[in-house]
């Protein structure tokens, strides 16, 4: 059933159907309120007290229970065997606060954007999966063929891990030229451990080698199951602002251009992400 509006006749006020009040009343009250209201706020208290000016100091609430913070990041975490990210940020905390009392210096509080690279296995590049599996030689390779997507990822990466070792070693590199080697290795030939190291710019002066860093950033723990990570590796190709953190061996997530990603990781970049760095 349709309803028409009514006219006012002369004289009238226009009123809600149901109701009491036109809305010309109800502005002209509210208005008054608020007068009243703004009246009170900007009167001079009076003398001897202060109690309507004082607030006391909340017991709840975000600063008061560390529980709340799981509320702000993500509740899940992925990483196996990974604490929660609310336990792992207390115990940092406390660790803090130890160093401070005992005489040390604050540390140092940074942002980067934070980016994830791995060890790629040769057996995920298979040409019903969508890879490039033309066979291409190089000449350290002694003749062998490889999956043409799967030296690329080698070339990206740094390293990859062949289905058949070659004279016990199980990794091919490329650090500009091609090789093979025992494990996967950072800048000063050591080896590099997943979820641990981590790559920078050869030049940025933040970072010494094997120095230890703590992300303190949610969604790469929940990917990745740790908060401390340590200079293991650099590289030219890194941005200054740039921490390159390793994953560890596993199968590329797609073809090109998701060669690049871990498919157990489901991190691929995170932008701004606090770093805390000791003095």
């Amino acid at each position: 059933m349709g309803c028409r509006s009514r006219a006012s006749e002369p004289g009238t006020v226009n009123r809600e159907p149901g109701t009491d009040e036109s809305r010309s009343v109800k502005r002209r009250r509210f208005l008054v309120a608020g007068v009243l209201a703004m009246a009170a706020l900007t009167a001079q208290p009076a003398a001897g007290t202060n109690r309507l000016w004082f607030v006391e100091e909340p017991r709840e609430g975000l600063l008061q229970d560390a529980g709340v913070f799981s509320k702000i990041g993500p509740e899940r975490w992925e990483a196996s065997g990974a604490r929660n990210y609310v336990a792992a940020l207390t115990d940092f905390h406390r660790q803090v606060e130890a160093a401070v009392a005992g005489g040390e210096k604050p540390p140092r509080l940074f942002y980067f954007f934070c980016t994830v690279y791995f060890t790629a296995r040769e057996e995920g590049f298979r040409g019903d999966l969508g890879y490039d599996d033309t066979q291409e030689t190089r000449g350290a390779f002694g003749g062998r063929r490889y999956a043409k997507s799967f030296l690329k990822a080698v070339i990206l990466e740094g390293f990859g891990r062949v289905a058949t070792p070659v004279n016990g070693k199980d990794y091919m590199k490329y650090d500009g030229s091609w090789g093979y080697g025992p494990v996967p290795l950072g800048n000063r030939n050591n080896a590099l451990v997943p979820r641990r190291s981590a790559a920078v710019h050869r030049k940025n002066p933040l970072f010494k080698a094997g120095r230890k860093f703590l992300i303190l950033d949610p969604e790469i723990f929940n990917a990745l199951g740790s908060l401390e990570w340590e200079v293991a590796d650099t590289g030219g190709g890194l941005f200054m602002s740039q921490i390159d953190l390793y994953w560890g061996e596993g199968y590329p997530k797609g073809p090109w251009p998701d060669t690049a990603m871990a498919a157990g990781c489901s991190l691929a970049v995170q932008w701004i992400a606090p770093v805390v760095i000791s003095r």
